[in-house]
């Protein structure tokens, strides 16, 4: 049974550390900050990824295209979606152009 949680860690009844039971906020934080930047930055340098992230926040995001404003689940959903190449169902014929990698850059662009 858990008798204490501080910020840090939680303990047990006998006073040992129950590291695995809290997660580590940080790893979770930068992956998320990860995600957001990504699709920053995709943003600013395709403009089918654009359309694609759009699209799929039309569709699934309620219309929100901050990235910020969703969950690290929902962002790495919309990047499973541009791997698999499911996100030409986003309406409007959001899918990646043939020129595009998967995470929407036009291939032909200097990086």
């Amino acid at each position: 049974a858990i008798l204490a949680q501080t910020a840090d860690r939680a303990m047990a009844a006998d006073g040992a550390p129950l590291v695995a039971l809290v997660p580590d906020v940080s790893e979770v934080d930068a992956r998320r900050q990860a995600l957001v930047d990504q699709v920053k930055s995709n943003q600013r340098s395709s403009v089918s990824f654009k359309g694609n992230w759009r699209g799929y926040c039309d569709k699934y995001g309620r219309g929100f295209y901050d990235p910020t404003r969703h969950t690290t689940e929902y962002l790495e959903a919309f990047f499973t979606a541009a791997v698999r190449g499911d996100l030409s169902a986003c309406g409007g014929g959001f899918g990646l152009t043939a020129g595009d990698d998967a995470r929407g850059r036009d291939r032909s662009c200097s990086w």
